[in-house]
C-alpha cells in the first residue's frame, strides 16, 4: 500500500483557489460541455473566414431529401436553421467523407463544397453531420474515388 507520509505529501487542496484560465473550469461545468459539444465543435473555433472542405451525398445531382439540383462551380445560399439542438434542418446539410460512406453504403455519387466557418451551424448532437448557410460545389467523385482520398490521407 505504501508509506501514508510520503502519499499525503502530494495532497494538495486548492479548493479555495481563484483562477482566471478556462483549464481551471468546475468539473460540472467541464461535464457539461463534454455532454453537449461535439468533437465537430472545433470547426467553429477557427477564424471566421476559414474556408473549409465538407461532403454530401447527391445522387444524379439531386439531394435524394429535397430533390434540389446542384452544379459544379455555383455558389449556393440557404435560409439555414441556425438551432443547433436540432440535428437535421433547413441549410446545406454537409458531413465528413466518412459520414457520407457510412450513412450511405450504397452511394455512388459525393460533392465536394466549399464553406466558410462563419457560416456554419453545428448541431450540438452531431454524429459527423453539419448545415451551411453558402456552400460551393467544388466536384464529383464516385465511392471508389472517395475511398481512395481517404486511403492517401491515412498514408496508404
Amino acid at each position: 500500500m505504501g508509506n501514508p507520509e510520503i502519499k499525503n505529501r502530494f495532497i494538495v487542496d486548492l479548493s479555495g483557489a481563484k483562477y482566471q484560465e478556462p483549464l481551471f473550469l468546475p468539473d460540472s461545468y467541464l461535464l457539461k460541455l463534454q455532454l453537449f459539444l461535439p468533437d465537430l465543435y472545433l470547426l467553429k473555433l477557427q477564424p471566421p473566414d476559414t474556408k473549409l472542405r465538407a461532403w454530401k451525398y447527391l445522387k444524379d445531382g439531386k439531394s435524394p431529401y429535397q430533390n434540389f439540383i446542384y452544379e459544379i462551380g455555383k455558389t449556393y445560399q440557404f435560409d439555414c436553421n441556425k438551432n443547433e439542438q436540432i440535428l437535421c434542418a433547413e441549410g446545406c446539410n454537409l458531413a465528413t467523407l466518412t459520414w457520407c460512406l457510412k450513412n450511405f453504403s450504397d452511394a455512388d455519387e459525393f460533392w465536394e463544397f466549399e464553406v466558410e466557418v462563419k457560416d456554419l451551424i453545428v448541431p450540438y448532437a452531431t454524429d459527423g453531420k453539419f448545415r451551411a448557410k453558402k456552400a460551393t460545389a467544388l466536384r464529383k467523385i464516385d465511392r471508389k474515388e472517395a475511398v481512395g482520398l481517404l486511403l492517401k490521407a491515412m498514408g496508404k
